[in-house]
């Protein structure tokens, strides 16, 4: 039974209470209407007592849905348990065979090892007793270089001995300069001829160094595709510097760049596409627009622009269909 039941039966109470009143007034007999309030309030005891007892079979019910619903978590969790310990306990015996195998190997290993060992050692001794027959020879102990120069590195302490072919030192032979070679791609390389001069733009110390190009020739890693280039350095400078540097045309600032799949040419010139947005009631849609650009400068990536091109506005690189101007487009989802 619900509220509305329960309201509609307080007024039939009301009612019938409002009747023996008005029969107590009149002076008629009233055991028939009391009888009659008598059952309603009946009535309404049971039905207050059965929406009582209701919404507590509703908690009861609702309890052992939740019981029950968490009975079945745990009888899933033991079962992950389950499969987990079994996984576990496959492991270990992996583990463990592996284990064995393992010292059974090295207990071979050590024996053979043990063999190597005894037999590196007569070669040893063998060597030095060479050694020490050939330093009776000896006569001295200078080595000359064959040129002049500074000492850069030492790879022998006092008293030490090198193996025949390797370097006791190293020396720089400064009278003979410096030079500096990288790998271009052969187009960049025909925009070059020999003599000119590069610019040094990450050296902040000592004087000025100067680089001119002084050959061109194939690259032997990348042979009929790039080119090598050689300039040879004057000023301050160390082995083993890292030098940026910059020859051809000079860098320069341009306020808009784009990459070069950017940029499309038909009768009128050159162009790019943007993307421009426009409200609807069912959302944005997104419509290419034409901007013609005169092209400034460009290298193997990038072209440097300008022309009715802001900086904020979106260039359509790629597409996966051909786009004319005024059509609809849709963007990539990131």
């Amino acid at each position: 039974m619900d509220t509305a039941a329960l309201k509609a039966q307080e007024r039939a109470i009301e009612d019938k209470e409002l009747a023996i009143a008005d029969a107590e007034t009149a002076g008629e007999n009233t055991a028939a209407l009391e009888l009659d309030l008598d059952r309603l309030e009946e009535d309404y005891n049971n039905m207050k007592d059965a929406a009582k007892y209701r919404g507590k079979i509703t908690i009861a019910e609702n309890n052992l849905d939740a019981a029950q619903s968490q009975l079945s978590e745990l009888e899933t969790a033991y079962d992950n348990w389950k499969a987990a310990d079994a996984e576990v306990t496959a492991a270990q015996k992996t583990l463990n065979d592996l284990v064995y195998q393992l010292e059974q190997k090295q207990k071979v290993d050590g024996h053979i090892t043990d063999l190597n060992l005894e037999a590196s050692r007569v070669k040893v001794a063998e060597q030095q007793q060479l050694v020490n027959e050939l330093s009776k020879d000896s006569v001295g102990a200078e080595v000359t270089a064959p040129m002049a120069g500074t000492i850069t590195t030492i790879n022998v302490a006092a008293g030490g001995t090198v193996m025949a072919e390797e370097p006791m030192a190293i020396i720089e032979a400064t009278d003979l300069g410096y030079s500096l070679s990288f790998s271009v791609t052969a187009a960049q390389a025909k925009k070059l001829t020999l003599g000119e001069s590069a610019e040094i733009s990450n050296y902040y110390w000592g004087s000025d160094i100067t680089a001119t190009l002084v050959s061109i020739k194939t690259d032997p890693e990348n042979p009929g595709i790039n080119k090598l280039l050689t300039f040879a350095l004057s000023g301050e400078v160390e082995t083993g510097s890292q030098l940026s540097i910059s020859v051809g045309e000079r860098s320069a600032n341009y306020e808009l760049i784009v990459p070069n799949s950017a940029i499309r040419t038909d009768s009128n010139g050159d162009f790019v596409l943007i993307i421009e947005a426009k409200n609807t009631p069912i959302g944005n849609r997104y419509i290419a627009r034409r901007v013609d650009v005169q092209i400034l400068a460009k290298d193997d990536t990038n072209t440097a622009v300008s022309g009715g091109l802001a900086g904020w506005d979106y260039v359509i690189t790629t597409s996966s269909k051909p786009i004319e101007p005024g059509m609809q487009v849709r963007l990539v989802e990131q």
